[in-house]
C-alpha cells in the first residue's frame, strides 16, 4: 500500500542519512557498522582543518594594526593577533 511505501522511505532516511545527535551526530548505518571511530577522527581532523582556515582567512583580512579608541579620545594599538578573539 501507499503508507506503506511512505513509512518505508523515511525508515531508510532515517536509518541511511539522518544524523542523530544521541549518537554523536552519525548516522545509524555509520554508527553501528564499526566505522564510528575512524567517522569520528575524521570528523575531528576536518574541523581542525576548517578552524586553521578560518583564522588564516581572519588574519588575511584583517588590518596590519587596528585602532581603538577609548573614552578619553586616547588611541592605543593593537597587533592583528591581538585584536582577534581565540576560537
Amino acid at each position: 500500500s501507499r503508507a506503506r511505501e511512505i513509512i518505508g522511505k523515511w525508515v531508510e532516511y532515517y536509518n541511511s542519512e539522518r544524523l542523530h545527535a544521541g549518537i554523536e551526530y552519525m548516522r545509524p548505518k555509520d554508527y553501528y557498522s564499526g566505522s564510528r571511530y575512524e567517522l569520528h577522527e575524521e570528523r575531528k581532523r576536518k574541523l581542525e582543518n576548517a578552524r586553521d582556515r578560518r583564522r588564516a582567512a581572519n588574519l588575511g583580512r584583517c588590518v596590519s594594526s587596528q585602532t581603538v579608541g577609548t573614552m578619553e579620545g586616547d588611541h592605543t594599538k593593537l597587533s592583528c593577533e591581538e585584536s582577534l578573539i581565540s576560537c
